[in-house]
């Protein structure tokens, strides 16, 4: 039992520890990214994230435009509107629970419960791309990013693993 115990400790704090990357595809609560398609060449991607700044949040959108135009199998992007909002925090709360076994003399076992309530604040940021995809030569527009060259420069400026596309 002192060995379950400590197990599944051991593996809250390992999860805890963990880093946490807002750039995933977006969860039933609605933050990570997620995309519609609006024609043949023409996405809007959204990217949702809590307690991110507004530039990182619309660097990770860029992210997303780049990869789904690799994906699609186009070369490059124009994002022909852009809208990014930071809104305001809000109120949160929270559970917490610990177990912890502490041994001396005599052996013994103690199971802690915490809750968190007020003024924690959360704000998220929310960005909206509309893009239109193309392939060969770019266009000399200032709004075109080469897919490619993009997702390369953003994975390393938000230092995450190279991707094979």
């Amino acid at each position: 039992m002192k060995r379950l115990i400590l197990s599944i400790t051991c593996i809250c704090l390992l999860q805890a520890c963990a880093s946490y990357s807002p750039y995933h595809p977006a969860s039933n609560r609605g933050y990570g990214y997620s995309e519609t398609q609006l024609s043949d060449t023409q996405y809007r991607i959204d990217f949702k994230a809590r307690e991110i700044e507004r530039g990182k949040a619309v660097n990770y959108a860029m992210l997303r435009a780049a990869e789904l135009t690799l994906e699609k199998g186009f070369d490059w992007f124009e994002v022909v509107d852009r809208e990014s909002d930071k809104k305001p925090p809000r109120i949160s709360s929270g559970v917490g629970f610990g177990i912890a076994q502490h041994q001396s003399i005599g052996s013994r076992s103690s199971f802690g419960m915490g809750f968190e309530f007020g003024d924690r604040d959360r704000s998220e940021a929310d960005v909206l791309l509309e893009i239109i995809m193309g392939k060969g030569v770019r266009p000399d527009v200032k709004q075109v990013y080469s897919a490619n060259t993009l997702a390369k420069n953003l994975r390393k400026a938000l230092a995450m693993p190279t991707s094979d596309l």
